[in-house]
């Protein structure tokens, strides 16, 4: 019985230094559900409570990044019925105003939407001040594929339950036929994959990083 006890001391710190696994699209989300709620004629809901990411997908963050999409009147990108290829990069700074920076590849057309709003990333979106769009070239959007390539974005794994008080969350979503996947990543190291495609949008963007 003592020695039973021993052991269980010993595995106490082991399980109290555990982190929280990230979920997975690929697996958590196997068999989307798909929702039903109404948009207007730019694809963008009408609901401001709206789930922008798939209903299994059950974590705190969710709301949050939804009301920031709104706010940006941005389309819902997992429950697409379009032939296309898509990627949306969120991008949440504490005190800074927030950004989102989205790819849409419809055959050989390639367009970049731009927006950012007046409030804080870690706060609440403000009003938007910032919508544009621009056509990259062929050049541009292989550059940005490899990238993705190179990050094995498919295969990333979905949000951190972790919860962190200040800094930087890049979130990136892709969508193509048959296909989901999103993926958050807090405070990236400069040579990160992910942070180097997410750098090159805002680049080919011209968004200020500072």
């Amino acid at each position: 019985m003592k020695y039973i006890l021993y052991l269980l001391i010993l595995m106490i710190p082991l399980t109290a230094c555990k982190k929280t696994p990230k979920l997975s699209v690929k697996k958590e989300l196997k068999n989307t559900t798909t929702a039903a709620f109404e948009v207007d004629s730019t694809g963008v809901p009408v609901d401001p409570n709206i789930n922008y990411f798939p209903l299994e997908l059950d974590s705190a963050k969710v709301p949050f990044f939804s009301k920031m999409l709104f706010a940006m009147y941005e389309p819902v990108l997992y429950d697409c019925k379009m032939d296309k290829e898509s990627y949306r990069f969120l991008w949440l700074r504490t005190v800074k105003n927030p950004v989102a920076i989205r790819l849409e590849k419809i055959k050989d057309t390639v367009i970049m939407y731009i927006k950012v709003t007046t409030g804080q990333g870690g706060v609440a979106p403000g009003r938007l001040k910032v919508s544009d769009s621009k056509v990259l070239t062929a050049k541009e959007w292989n550059e940005f594929s490899e990238l993705i390539k190179q990050c094995d974005f498919w295969n990333m794994p979905a949000l951190d339950n972790e919860k962190k008080i200040s800094g930087e969350q890049w979130i990136m979503e892709g969508y193509k036929k048959d296909d989901y996947n999103l993926t958050e990543i807090w405070n990236p190291e400069l040579d990160d994959a992910l942070r180097k495609a997410c750098e090159y949008l805002l680049n080919v963007s011209g968004v200020p990083t500072n």
